[in-house]
């Protein structure tokens, strides 16, 4: 009753006489990924409940058997997952009984038929890029204002720069400008960069991010904020940034791997976990670490 897109289950199988913790003792971490790695999902554990050891000689048989899975479906509260659950029995009773035996293509078990129209085409979108909400582009022109504020700070963040790609085009496009302006003359002011950025063409984009009301949210991207503290808050603003973009992807790969439990997606879904496990500890990091000055 609580499955629902891209949350599902998977149910991983301990050697015999072991548990986690003498597991990971024994081989290491590898070994209990190694498990996890050949977790089964629930629609496999609810097909081997209900057909395992089973006859489907007759057409009562194997009625009761299309029954007995029709039901279990019909436990998930998810019309659009119940749907999905339906449509992989119908594909395996079809290979379970073969030609001749039913393929289990009747409209009363598949609910209708496969779903069309905008409900298909809203499951079809789940992993469509977006627009940015507010809060993701406010943190963009953040980092932005920052930038253009104070670019003797450039050279110091060009490490967090290297890959970073911002969801909203017209301020991604905004900071290759002022990464290139930055390496193209040396030394630049604010007012320089500025200059440069309108000849550009980027005015729009440029005013977007030095808006007043932005410094409402952070006083440290003013032009006259500390540059100490315009890269600290830089930073944290990254890191906040950072985290939000790898929990939306989080909940992509989560939906890939219920879709398709492969080694690569698991691999792809602890690495984003540990991406937001890193922020965290550089969160509590650095609240340590202003603690300790402000004593």
């Amino acid at each position: 009753p609580l499955l629902r897109p891209g949350h599902s289950l998977g149910f991983a199988a301990l050697p015999p006489g072991e548990d986690p913790d003498s597991l990971i003792a024994a081989g290491g971490p590898d070994a209990m990924r190694r498990v996890l790695a050949d977790a089964r999902p629930l629609v496999d554990l609810v097909w081997q409940l209900e057909t395992a050891g089973r006859r489907a000689d007759t057409p009562e048989r194997r009625s009761a058997i299309r029954e007995d899975l029709r039901r279990r479906a019909f436990q998930i509260a998810e019309r659009t997952v119940q749907q999905a659950y339906l449509d992989e029995f119908d594909t395996r009773l079809a290979g379970l009984f073969g030609r001749g035996g039913g393929s289990g293509k009747q409209r009363g078990f598949r609910g209708g038929g496969r779903r069309q129209g905008p409900e298909a085409g809203r499951m079809i979108g789940v992993t469509a890029r977006h627009r940015p909400d507010i809060l993701t582009r406010r943190q963009e022109l953040t980092l932005l204002a920052v930038l253009v504020n104070h670019p003797g700070l450039i050279e110091e963040v060009e490490d967090g720069c290297a890959g970073l790609q911002l969801e909203s085009r017209d301020l991604d496009n905004l900071l290759r400008s002022i990464l290139k302006i930055a390496v193209e003359n040396p030394g630049l002011d604010s007012a320089t960069l500025r200059s440069h950025l309108r000849k550009s063409g980027a005015t729009a984009a440029l005013d977007a991010a030095t808006s007043p009301d932005l410094y409402v949210h952070a006083r440290f991207a003013r032009p006259d904020a500390d540059s100490a503290a315009a890269l600290d808050g830089w930073r944290h603003t990254l890191a906040l940034y950072r985290r939000k973009r790898a929990e939306s992807e989080i909940e992509e790969a989560r939906h890939r791997l219920a879709e398709d439990f492969t080694e690569e997606n698991l691999a792809r879904l602890e690495a984003l976990s540990k991406l937001v496990q890193d922020s965290d500890a550089t969160e509590t990091d650095r609240d340590a670490l202003a603690a300790d000055r402000s004593d």
